[in-house]
């Protein structure tokens, strides 16, 4: 682990967008961000997350429906989780802000130009984008299918808080160390949530693997193979990966199929842990 300073202005000095945040630490599932702020934000909320506002340079204010909080340099201001505000500054001003990891910066609103990115692929469909603590409700819903658990484990996902941690500790700090991890799949058309898919670096692997699982509802539609194909793709494509692999339980007969239809083809058994399930390793090389 390295251990040195983190020099606030060197890494405002990078940031050349409005409104969209860095990360420049994590600690204890929250997140450490800079970012500068010019004009009006969108009006939102964020439904269980606290957020921490301290004003670095610059002035700017925070407007809530029934009063106005003005912040200058030194000064900061925890905005409660639910209660509606937006950030707005006449001139140029910057800020750290102090929140869960996962946290979308505009909250409950999906604004076309002010979100920041989430999105990282389309297909005819489907439409991939990062997780965030926002989608801890479809969360808890797919991690406690009996499916899911059967088919992957427990992951001792039972209530909203333990969604947003495993998002937080899980994609999220994938997404920040890899650029990857498992993402969620919605439709294009309703963007209703009904899977997740995306590619995983485990420790006790040596290539990346992908992955996913989908709720009851949407199997048999073609949408897994044509997430992960979506995923194979991309990570040929932007990753320049060479090769995947995939692990699934050898009554899991549904993914074998499904991988076998990816030119996936069974290379050994495995176990993750000394005292895990046995696994079959799928492999692929990518063109």
């Amino acid at each position: 682990m390295i251990i040195e300073p983190i020099v606030v202005r060197d890494r405002l000095a990078r940031i050349t967008e409005h409104w969209r945040p860095e990360v420049i630490a994590r600690l204890n599932g929250q997140e450490v961000k800079l970012v500068k702020f010019k004009g009006a934000f969108v009006w939102h909320r964020h439904e269980a997350e606290d957020e921490l506002f301290l004003c670095v340079d610059g002035t700017f204010r925070i407007e809530f429906r029934d009063r106005v909080v003005v912040l200058a340099p030194g000064a900061c201001l925890v905005v409660p989780r639910g209660v509606e505000h937006r950030p707005v500054a006449d001139e140029e001003a910057s800020a750290l802000l102090f929140e869960p990891a996962g946290v979308r910066n505009t909250g409950d609103v999906e604004h076309p130009t002010l979100t920041a990115p989430s999105h990282v692929l389309d297909t005819e469909r489907l439409r991939l984008r990062r997780l965030c603590s926002d989608d801890a409700a479809f969360i808890v819903e797919l991690l406690n299918d009996p499916s899911f658990i059967e088919n992957i484990g427990d992951r001792k996902v039972r209530t909203l808080d333990d969604a947003r941690a495993y998002i937080a500790n899980g994609p999220v700090a994938m997404y920040e160390r890899f650029g990857f991890g498992l993402f969620l799949v919605a439709l294009k058309e309703t963007g209703t949530p009904i899977g997740i898919c995306g590619l995983l670096k485990r420790e006790t692997l040596n290539d990346i693997d992908i992955g996913f699982a989908f709720l009851p509802a949407h199997w048999s539609r073609g949408y897994a193979i044509e997430s992960a194909m979506g995923v194979k793709a991309w990570a040929t494509a932007e990753l320049g990966v060479k090769r995947l692999v995939a692990i699934v339980l050898p009554a899991n007969t549904s993914s074998i199929r499904l991988l076998e239809k990816m030119d996936f083809r069974a290379e050994t058994t495995i176990r993750l842990t000394d005292c895990g399930d046995e696994l079959l390793l799928y492999g692929c090389a990518l063109d």
